[in-house]
């Protein structure tokens, strides 16, 4: 199963309780669909909306909704 697949329900659930979630799966697909069609640099390029800025947009925002900072372990 592919990582957006996999992605879909985690931003479901996410933006079922805070609407600032929403668009995170779109934008990830809209870049994979791209890399499929052959612009690879949708995969990890950071002056378009790649996977990689997506998933790492996604990964602060969850950072910052649960009060972490990024290298603190718990």
């Amino acid at each position: 199963m592919s990582v957006g697949r996999r992605l879909l329900p985690v931003c479901d659930e996410l933006s079922g309780v805070l609407t600032r979630f929403d668009g995170y799966c779109d934008r990830y697909a809209k870049s994979v669909q791209r890399v499929q069609a052959g612009q690879t640099r949708w995969v990890d390029a950071i002056d378009v909306d790649s996977c990689h800025v997506v998933w790492m947009q996604l990964h602060e925002d969850l950072l910052a909704t649960l009060g972490l900072q990024r290298g603190h372990e718990r």
